[in-house]
């Protein structure tokens, strides 16, 4: 069991370091705050939440690292499935204009999704957002097989209604066909894929993750909530998640528990990986305590939650880690409750 344990972890160093390794710098290789403004049609672009809707032209400035301003030519429309339908201000789609991005931080990027606040009229809804950031940046720290993600400060200036403006905390999140290409992979769009096909490592931190975070709004065999790439080297296909916001830790307004799983509230914990070995479990389990107090830093220093969500989220975290270094919750957790 030593010698399997060694192993699957000595397999996790090289997938990280592969993905490390093959970085180039992008928009996505800074965690600094980007304040930009992006100007456009804005209360048109929110009414505009139909499937087919239509993207609309724009611009989006922001101050580069030489302290100018840079301005580069987009199209927007409103995106996405549930808080598409039920958020005044939707998350939003913004496509980058080739020419005018050459030399700017956006040069070879397409199209980017930006998660905004959902609604502007309740402060909480900002806050789930900046929530659910840092649970990609915890994520990032587990593994580099993650989507990236940048925080923006971003002032939406409406341009058919001049002085109409909005300042709030959005993210940017790393387009997945760039994801798959710093893995040196592919997209993989079929549904069907058992959880068992991926690459067992990832699949079972990943697993562990959602479970640490509170969040059973996911899939791998339906892809929902959930990429999969194959990459051009010889192991499994990898899954990785996305889409955070109906975690237990954040407990987002809208957040419901599935009733299929029994669970009062969004809060309640339950593994939904697949059984696996006691050894597969520690070993995913030996990565989030070499990460957490890293994962507690981000949120101790990030400067833009409240001190009493801060203790909340981290109490949350404790009785995570409280479980994984108990052997009986342990086994009543994962062993016993995992599915078959």
């Amino acid at each position: 069991m030593f010698r399997s344990f060694c192993i699957t972890l000595l397999v996790w160093g090289v997938l990280s370091a592969h993905a490390q390794s093959t970085e180039k710098p992008s928009l996505f290789s800074d965690i600094e705050i980007l304040n930009c403004t992006l100007k456009a049609p804005i209360r048109d672009i929110c009414k505009d939440k139909e499937e087919g809707a239509v993207y609309h032209a724009g611009t989006l400035s922001y101050t580069n690292s030489a302290g100018s301003q840079t301005e580069l030519k987009v199209e927007v429309k409103t995106r996405g499935n549930f808080r598409r339908s039920m958020c005044p201000f939707p998350p939003l789609r913004l496509k980058i204009d080739s020419l005018s991005s050459q030399g700017t931080l956006f040069e070879g990027q397409d199209k980017i999704k930006l998660i905004t606040h959902c609604n502007s009229k309740q402060d909480l809804y900002e806050q789930v957002i900046l929530e659910e950031y840092l649970l990609y940046r915890s994520y990032n720290l587990l593994t580099d097989t993650s989507f990236r993600v940048r925080l923006v400060r971003i002032t939406y200036d409406d341009s058919e209604r001049p002085g109409d403006t909005l300042t709030r905390y959005g993210f940017l999140l790393e387009p997945e066909e760039k994801l798959a290409a710093r893995l040196n992979g592919i997209l993989m769009e079929q549904t069907g894929i058992h959880a068992n096909q991926t690459y067992e490592p990832l699949s079972v931190l990943m697993s562990v993750f959602e479970y640490m975070a509170g969040n059973t709004d996911w899939s791998v065999s339906a892809q929902h909530n959930v990429r999969i790439v194959r990459t051009t080297y010889d192991i499994a296909p990898l899954p990785i998640p996305y889409d955070l916001d109906w975690s237990g830790v954040i407990s987002a307004p809208y957040a419901v528990p599935r009733t299929e799983l029994g669970l009062s509230s969004v809060r309640e914990r339950i593994y939904r990986g697949f059984c696996k070995p006691e050894a597969t479990m520690e070993a995913a389990f030996v990565r989030f305590r070499e990460k957490k107090e890293a994962i507690y830093a981000l949120y101790r220093t990030s400067g833009f939650l409240p001190e009493k969500t801060i203790a909340s989220t981290l109490k949350y975290y404790d009785e995570f880690y409280d479980i994984i270094n108990d052997p009986k919750a342990v086994k009543r957790e994962f062993m016993l409750k995992c599915r078959k």
